[in-house]
């Protein structure tokens, strides 16, 4: 029994960082292609910064944390969206 509770509890703490909220989606250059990694992506919710894939145009930034709300999106320190995020949420980024 105990160790049927602690392989519950295992699985639930492993499962966690996946009821985090995210953004991700495709990220684009001001002249139209797609975004280099020398980009930061943030927002205000946190300190945290998205990872781009240069290869494919995309990013991923996990807020580590369910805000439920609005946050502005920021690309390289300038404002580039506010959008509502609750759960895995898609946007796409023109970075100016």
């Amino acid at each position: 029994m105990i160790r049927f509770v602690a392989t519950i509890a295992l699985v639930l703490g492993l499962s966690a960082p996946s009821l985090a909220d995210s953004l991700y989606g495709n990220c684009f250059e001001a002249k139209g292609g797609t975004c280099r990694s020398g980009h930061r992506i943030t927002t205000d919710w946190n300190r945290r910064t998205g990872v781009i894939n240069a290869a494919r145009g995309t990013y991923e930034l996990d807020l580590g944390d369910r805000p439920d709300r609005k946050v502005t999106v920021f690309c390289d320190g300038k404002q580039v969206a506010r959008v509502r995020v609750n759960g895995r949420t898609r946007l796409v980024i023109h970075c100016k």
